[in-house]
């Protein structure tokens, strides 16, 4: 049996797997590679560990915990694979459970396999449901955000478009600010009421649509909520730099991730630069942000979620029950009640969740399943909370925005809300 990984991981040198100095994203191809040439080897207990040292950095990673099974299954260890699936199908994860009947082949039809397989397959079903409460009909936009104002109006980034729309209560979109204010792609929003700021996190990706000539940047810019002027624009310079998601704490600091580089930067309106909060190795795609209380919690996409103390920068991973999985989790929110509500379009099913806290906020409860698998889903990205409800892009559709060719038919976007609660 032939266990495709990436051929991209390969080209890691795999001491890069012991040494902590190395960037997180690194050691996991190492380990990959590492694993990948030991299953080209028939060496599938050295596979085995390789993999196992990649779980204990990633835990509760659904591909690697299905990858170990099959290995496991493959070495004749079935009351191992057996167990491998279990965890899977314990953090809630739905797999192709045809392709891996065929991989499991007849004990696909025996015990423990059976049920193991419904419960996997039982996982794909649709779970709760939302409202549409906005759809933006032009599809060459790619909706990234939303955000939401007291005022009633709704605000919209898009990637492609290089825009910032605004919806009135009426329902129509006008463009509240454009290439022309300085923005590049469009990815995070932040609104300010208090003191009457839009703030908004801009880059360049493969689909941002860069006239000729024109240089790429990242910027966090702070507009004007009556006016639309802007206020502030913090640049950020250096090699890979690239600011993406963000969030607005109740004294009015915008938080914004560095997806790029591994940091979190914060500004305000009257400030003069972006500062730095906190900067790893570890960190492997920031992306969403929560602030709650003093702690700032930041998604890791590939990793999971982090606290981050605003006292003084110091950091650490959220613990998880064995149940759980954080990894895959992209738009961030702080609920009401002091919990995180998450997207995680990293995940099989695509899915919102709720993640309850410790009292110390250093580890995660208990996860709810607030919709998953939605006929509306296709990469729900960001959200916001707002008026007691989680209100987010529930079909960015990135996979139909190549960065090249041609691009398939695509949907209106569609605007969700669930309660918070």
């Amino acid at each position: 049996m032939r266990l495709i990984l990436s051929a991209a991981l390969a080209a890691i040198s795999l001491s890069a797997a012991a040494d902590a100095a190395v960037p997180f994203g690194d050691r996991v191809a190492a380990l990959r590679a590492a694993g990948a040439a030991a299953v080209d080897r028939g060496d599938y207990e050295t596979a085995i560990r390789e993999f196992e040292a990649d779980l204990a950095l990633q835990p509760g990673h659904r591909g690697l915990l299905a990858h170990l099974a099959l290995l496991e299954f493959e070495r004749g260890d079935h009351a191992a694979a057996a167990a491998r699936l279990r965890r899977v199908a314990d953090v809630g994860a739905a797999v192709n459970v045809e392709r891996l009947s065929e991989q499991l082949g007849e004990s696909a039809g025996a015990d423990p396999f059976v049920a193991i397989l419904e419960r996997l397959a039982a996982n794909a079903a649709t779970v709760g449901g939302g409202k549409i409460v906005a759809e933006i009909a032009d599809t060459d936009l790619l909706v990234e955000g939303v955000a939401a104002a007291a005022d009633g109006r709704m605000f919209a980034s898009t990637v492609v478009g290089r825009r910032i729309l605004a919806r009135a209560e009426d329902g129509t979109w006008t463009t509240f600010a454009d290439a022309d204010d300085g923005l590049f792609s469009v990815f995070g929003l932040g609104v300010d009421d208090a003191n009457g700021v839009l703030w908004a996190a801009s880059g360049v990706l493969d689909q941002t649509p860069l006239a000729e000539a024109e240089e790429a940047g990242t910027a966090l810019l702070a507009f004007d909520l009556a006016t639309g002027a802007v206020r502030a624009r913090f640049t950020l310079d250096g090699d890979g730099a690239n600011l993406s998601d963000m969030t607005v704490a109740a004294d009015g600091t915008a938080y914004v991730s560095d997806t790029g580089r591994g940091r979190v930067y914060k500004a305000t309106r009257d400030g003069e630069s972006l500062d730095e909060v906190v900067a790893s190795p570890e960190f492997m795609s920031l992306q969403g942000l929560a602030v709650v209380g003093e702690t700032l919690y930041a998604a890791d996409y590939g990793r999971g979620l982090w606290r981050v103390n605003l006292a003084d920068g110091a950091m650490a991973a959220v613990a998880a029950p064995d149940d759980v999985s954080l990894i895959g989790l992209d738009g961030l929110a702080a609920a009401p009640d002091g919990s995180l509500i998450g997207i995680q379009n990293g995940f099989n099913p695509q899915r919102v969740v709720r993640l309850t806290l410790s009292d110390d906020g250093a580890r995660v409860t208990r996860l709810e399943v607030l919709a998953a698998a939605l006929p509306e889903f296709e990469e729900p990205t960001l959200g916001v909370v707002h008026d007691g409800r989680f209100v987010f892009v529930a079909n960015s559709q990135w996979e139909k925005f190549p960065a090249e060719g041609d691009a398939p038919e695509r949907e209106p976007t569609r605007i969700m809300a669930i309660d918070a609660h």
